[in-house]
């Protein structure tokens, strides 16, 4: 009997596509209808085998977590996600795993999946640290780093994370410090540090010398001399020698400062004590105003001054003044009056006056705006003066006066009004119904004196007035 070969489909095709003729094969000559029924029949066989294959790649899952958790998942290579993942329908196989995340080690894995297996993998990953080199002038600092105590310097750190970090530096007798450290990789940094002391140091002289030397009131030695550990802040600062004028100053000392203080101290001085009759007079001293009587002047220097006392009204008082070290030196002035005094009446009140351009005062009414009370104008030096009285609406007047010393003069003057017409007065209507002037007097039952024209007075009733306005002069 003849042999026969039984080909699966893919056989088939291989031996068709290697130009495998049927004749080669007695079983490929049988008929077309056996060789079709077995063609069919391990297509059927393939198509099963390939439903059960897809099966259990649907079935395959690859659970992946990471400590810390975030981390991207590489799956040969072909980014996933971010764990924690579960990766489906995995392919039968060897597959290389790889999780990455920023300041952390690559970690990798391969895994064996078997169709339809269920499988997790955990990854745990390394943080990458940084290499930090610490020194300190002086050595021995204690250094934290983030709040934890790591040593001192000169301090080798080779477990610091990738990121910012905060160092702080501490030794007795000098300043704390801080300074940021920033770890991006495992490249070697060296940090230096320069500590400064906490206190400050002084060094003390004077001229002449033996000066005491007080620190916030504490005596710490006579000059020269130098003060170690003054602590920082705010200090005051005393040189004192007897017979001297004492140094003081205030320093803003910080942490570190070394500062040369060197105090010239000047001889005590003296004061002048001056009073004057009568009390209030201006006190210049070398031409320069210093106040007025009664007046001490105190840290004079010793030298001669020149004094001039000043008082309206009085003659001007002057003295050469010793000023000895550390005395008081006394002088009185008696000042004699050079000066008469105006009492003045005008017709009307309210009058201005001036004296030698000077306003010295107004005049003010009396029972009526016609006659004014008396002014009294007093300390008018004496000699020749002008005199001038103004008001508005009223002609000014000039005139000279000749003041005695203690004398008074005695004036009455009047002056001559402007007519010039501020008031409008409706009676009726139209042009004639209108009278214009000066309002010269208002009566309580509303009747006006109203002065039409230079020296013509009209007495307008009250009842008979409609209307009164100013006259302004964009109406004239």
């Amino acid at each position: 009997m003849p042999q026969h070969h039984v080909f699966s489909v893919p056989q088939y095709r291989d031996l068709l596509s290697h130009g495998v003729s049927t004749r080669s094969y007695p079983s490929i000559k049988s008929t077309g209808i056996t060789i079709a029924v077995r063609i069919v029949f391990l297509l059927a066989i393939h198509w099963v085998a390939a439903l059960s294959v897809t099966a259990n790649t649907e079935a395959t899952q690859l659970r992946i977590t990471t400590d810390p958790p975030n981390a991207r998942i590489f799956r040969n290579g072909r980014l996933q996600d971010t764990a924690p993942v579960t990766l489906t329908n995995v392919p039968p196989g060897y597959h290389l795993i790889s999780a990455q995340l920023p300041g952390h080690h690559e970690e990798r894995a391969t895994v064996t999946i078997e169709p339809g297996q269920r499988m997790a993998l955990d990854l745990k990953l390394r943080p990458v640290t940084g290499l930090v080199l610490i020194h300190s002038t002086p050595p021995g600092a204690d250094i934290t780093v983030n709040g934890a105590h790591r040593g001192q310097t000169p301090l080798l750190l080779t477990n610091l994370r990738i990121g910012s970090h905060r160092a702080k530096a501490t030794k007795p007798e000098y300043l704390p410090m801080e300074v940021d450290i920033e770890v991006s990789d495992r490249t070697p940094r060296k940090i230096n540090l320069e500590l400064r002391p906490d206190a400050a140091r002084l060094q003390f002289d004077s001229s002449p010398r033996g000066a005491r030397v007080f620190i916030d009131g504490t005596l710490r030695g006579t000059t020269p001399h130098t003060v170690n550990r003054v602590p920082s802040g705010e200090r005051t600062i005393e040189i004192r020698l007897d017979g001297h004028q004492t140094f003081q100053q205030t320093l803003q000392l910080a942490a570190g400062d070394e500062r040369s203080i060197n105090a010239i101290l000047d001889p005590l001085p003296g004061s002048l004590n001056l009073t004057s009759i009568p009390e209030g007079a201006r006190i210049y001293v070398n031409n320069e105003r210093r106040g007025e009587t009664p007046l001490q002047l105190d840290g004079l220097p010793p030298a001669e001054y020149d004094v001039r006392a000043e008082i309206r009204g009085y003659a001007t008082g002057t003295a050469t003044l010793t000023v000895r070290n550390d005395a008081v030196t006394m002088h009185e002035f008696r000042l004699q009056r050079d000066s008469g005094s105006i009492v003045l009446t005008t017709e009307p009140a309210g009058i201005r006056v001036f004296v030698d351009g000077e306003e010295v005062g107004h005049t003010q009414p009396g029972e009526s705006d016609v006659l004014s009370l008396p002014l009294t104008i007093d300390y008018v030096a004496q000699g020749e003066r002008t005199l001038e009285l103004s008001r508005e609406g009223y002609d000014s007047l000039t005139k000279r006066l000749y003041i005695e010393a203690g004398k008074t003069v005695t004036l009455h003057e009047s002056l001559r009004r402007r007519f010039i017409p501020d008031t409008r007065v409706r009676i009726g209507d139209g042009p004639r119904g209108i009278l214009t002037g000066i309002v010269i007097e208002r009566y309580p039952n509303g009747d006006i004196v109203l002065e039409t024209r230079p020296g013509i007075f009209r007495t307008i009733e009250g009842d008979r007035i409609l209307n009164i306005s100013p006259i302004r002069d964009d109406q004239e």
